[in-house]
């Protein structure tokens, strides 16, 4: 099924923000982290509701809960290990959902990086860290570090274009 990039924007927060929160959502809630006004919000949910992507809960603690074609549709697991810092404060309403690399040398990359969220928070210039837990073949986990500096967004597509990013362990 294809979305409209409206829709695949809605319900890609809705998920991690169901994800982290474990709860039916109020469209407020959406409204605020997709940056939307609450009625297109509330307008949408209603189309997500007919194509079998989200559910509405009625209720005082009711609200929106994605569906499993919509995790299927939008291939995204329910799990997210990775925090994101900008400029050294963790953005707790902020999750990943693609990260891309170009190689430039032996440790240091290019690429972009979209997230899930509120793209307004960053700005040209900022400091981004990743950390992402990774295995090695004893099964100890060891932290992976992605470090870059913003050179570019795309607000359609939540997405940060950095360079350069230098991948570290902790």
């Amino acid at each position: 099924m294809n979305l409209s990039l409206i829709h695949e924007k809605i319900l890609t927060n809705v998920i991690s923000l169901y994800n982290k929160c474990d709860r039916p959502l109020r469209a407020s809630e959406i409204a605020h982290i997709t940056d939307y006004n609450v009625g297109t919000i509330r307008n949408h949910m209603q189309i997500l509701k007919m194509l079998g992507m989200v559910k509405g809960i009625t209720g005082p603690k009711g609200g929106y809960v994605p569906t499993s074609d919509a995790f299927r549709t939008l291939s995204i697991s329910d799990a997210n290990d990775m925090d994101l810092h900008l400029n050294n404060k963790i953005m707790k309403d902020v999750s990943i959902s693609e990260i891309k690399l170009n190689p430039r040398s032996h440790s240091k990359y290019s690429g972009s990086i979209q997230i899930v969220g509120n793209v307004k928070h960053f700005s040209v210039g900022d400091t981004i860290i990743i950390r992402s837990p990774i295995s090695n073949n004893n099964n100890n986990n060891n932290n992976a570090i992605i470090k870059g500096t913003i050179t570019g967004m795309d607000f359609s597509n939540n997405t940060l274009y950095s360079s350069p990013i230098e991948i570290l362990k902790n």
